[in-house]
């Protein structure tokens, strides 16, 4: 029985323009997800193969693509390069990132792949009995890490599918950048 109410609160507190300038940033929004290729092609080579669980993204008739796909049971590694690295308009610092996973995911990995060193990794934390995820990591910080413009970036989404059955599965990062003004 799906039709049932449910009932939250929110609190939302406001800062008042003396105080706001003084300890808030001007941030913007910038998102990757694992698109993964369902088909082999020059166009995705080295990006992990899967079998879609959704309708077909399409970028072009030669590399269809799906964000959301089935992981058979055990460990799997998708991984996806991000293209256009991570569309940024110049150098700026990244103040928070949060991941979306589903369950079974273990990790979310953001790769520089011009530095060969990992940028950023949240790791998951599933109940031990169900389907849910209870927490995903995060980024937080005042001061922010520092991503160059022209660098190229990898997503790696590690699942451990300890079902017998295909379940389905997607990644996501949100990134909140520094905005220049």
């Amino acid at each position: 029985d799906l039709n049932k109410k449910l009932d939250f609160k929110v609190t939302i507190d406001y800062w008042d323009e003396a105080a706001a300038s003084h300890k808030l940033r001007s941030l913007f929004e910038s998102a990757v997800s694992i698109n993964c290729p369902t088909l082999e092609s020059p166009l995705n080579q080295g990006d992990t193969l899967c079998e879609s669980a959704s309708a077909f993204l399409v970028a072009n008739a030669a590399d269809r693509r799906t964000g959301h796909w089935l992981v058979p049971p055990g460990r799997h590694e998708y991984k996806m390069k991000v293209p256009g690295g991570l569309g940024l308009p110049y150098e700026t610092s990244v103040h928070y990132i949060w991941m979306h996973v589903h369950p079974y995911a273990e990790s979310l990995e953001l790769r520089d792949l011009t530095t060969g060193r990992s940028a950023w990794k949240g790791y998951v934390k599933n109940d031990a009995h169900k389907a849910i995820v209870l927490s995903t990591d995060y980024y937080s910080s005042p001061r922010g890490m520092v991503f160059p413009k022209d660098h190229e970036y990898e997503l790696i989404s590690t699942y451990n599918n300890t079902t017998n059955d295909k379940i389905d599965a997607m990644a996501a990062l949100w990134m909140y950048f520094q905005e220049h003004l």
